[in-house]
Formats: structure tokens, C-alpha cells, sequence
């Protein structure tokens, strides 16, 4: 009986979130979900707040989300489904490139894609059916291609994307300083250490504490090792 309860529930329709403050466009990508999904529920909203309450309370598959929304971003909704530990893939979609915000995207963990909007749906719609596989389209080089842009603008700072925290654990990582030791200076564990590098590696694109240590003094030097 119990295989049986939980073959059904593998049949349902797909249930699509839709946040995006301009009808035409709720109006586009509802369209072409409906014509790549026989099948499928949707749920349009027009803010975060609206989003939030049906993240909440309506078994969500994949959430479709706007960049800037009129009281806040579609990131604030991926960060709190992430906070939430909810299994809920979201793809962010913006009219405006804006690298620091494809980093925090990456960074939530939830964000399976970014795309910048265009005349074209299929990039949507590829995207939301490989999130519904549990596919990432959000990738290692498209973050890195944000990093780069990002110290480009900022003078080759690449510590733009790191957090204040981050910052203070990075300099001390840069200046030879052990887990141990910067933990000890900063009045937190060695695990916090870790688990912060593990992050600061991301936001940074390198693979490891040597690169990551070559990227900091290259950006006290105004130099770039991307």
C-alpha cells in the first residue's frame, strides 16, 4: 500500500512558481510552460512577499523568479527557501546583467540557473527541466566569468564579493596564519574557519587555500591571477 501512496505522488503535475512584477511577462513564461508541460499548475505572484506565502504553503517544484521585484529581490526568496532547508530548485531570470547578484545566486545554493531575459523562453524552459531533474545550469564558469567582471570594476578587488566576515578570515589566511590561528584571532572555531573558506572559495572561483591565498595578494597588488 505504501508504494502505491508514493507512485501517485511521483505522477503529480509539476507545480511552478511564478514571481515577476510585469503581467506581459508572467503571461510569456506561463504560456511557455504550459505548452513544454501538458501537465502543470502554476502559481503566479508579483512580489516576495506573495511568493514567501505560497513557498510556505503549497507544495512548490521549481520557482521561477525575478531579479528585482518591487519589494525586493527573487534572491530574498531563494535565500529564505535555502534558510528553510525546502526542496524547492529556483531559477533567477533578469533584464539587467549584474555579476555580484549571478555570485550571491550561486552562493544560496538553491539557484539552479540565471538567464537574462530575452525574446527567447526555451532558455526557461531548459532550465526548469533540468532543475527538475536536480540539474545545476548555474555554472563553475559562469561564476567565474562574474568574478571576473566584478574585478574589473572594482579595480581587481577581489574581495568585492566576500563578505566583511570573509574578508578579515581571508587577510589572515593571506598572511600564513593556521585555522587555528585566525580562528584564535577572530574569537571563533577553527570549523567556523573551514566551513567560511569553504564559501570564500566559491565566491573567489579557485579550488583551494594556495589560490585562494595568490588571488588576495595579487589584490593588494592590483593584480589579478583570473
Amino acid at each position: 500500500m505504501p508504494q502505491d501512496t508514493e507512485a501517485t505522488s511521483q505522477e503529480l503535475p509539476p507545480v511552478f512558481l511564478l514571481c515577476d512584477d510585469h503581467p506581459m511577462i508572467r503571461a510569456g513564461i506561463s504560456a511557455g510552460l504550459k505548452g513544454e508541460f501538458a501537465e502543470c499548475e502554476i502559481i503566479e505572484v508579483e512580489n516576495v512577499k506573495r511568493a514567501l506565502f505560497k513557498i510556505n504553503s503549497e507544495n512548490v517544484s521549481v520557482a521561477v523568479l525575478d531579479l528585482r521585484l518591487p519589494d525586493g529581490s527573487g534572491l530574498d526568496i531563494a535565500r529564505h527557501i535555502a534558510e528553510q532547508e525546502l526542496e524547492i530548485p529556483c531559477i533567477i531570470v533578469t533584464s539587467v546583467s549584474d555579476p555580484r547578484a549571478v555570485i550571491e545566486a550561486s552562493d544560496t545554493g538553491v539557484v539552479h540557473a540565471f538567464i537574462e531575459k530575452d525574446a527567447d523562453i526555451e532558455p526557461i524552459l531548459k532550465a526548469v527541466s533540468a532543475a527538475l531533474e536536480g540539474l545545476f545550469l548555474l555554472s563553475p564558469n559562469q561564476v567565474k566569468s562574474a568574478l571576473r567582471q566584478i574585478s574589473t570594476e572594482n579595480k581587481l578587488d577581489v574581495t568585492a564579493s566576500l563578505t566583511e566576515r570573509e574578508k578579515e578570515i581571508m587577510h589572515l589566511i593571506a598572511d600564513g596564519l593556521s585555522d587555528d590561528e585566525t580562528g584564535e584571532k577572530l574569537f571563533i572555531s577553527s570549523s567556523t574557519v573551514r566551513n567560511a573558506l569553504t564559501g570564500i572559495y566559491r565566491k573567489l572561483g579557485v579550488e583551494n587555500r594556495t589560490q585562494a591565498t595568490a588571488a588576495m595578494w595579487a589584490s593588494r597588488k592590483g593584480e589579478t591571477t583570473f
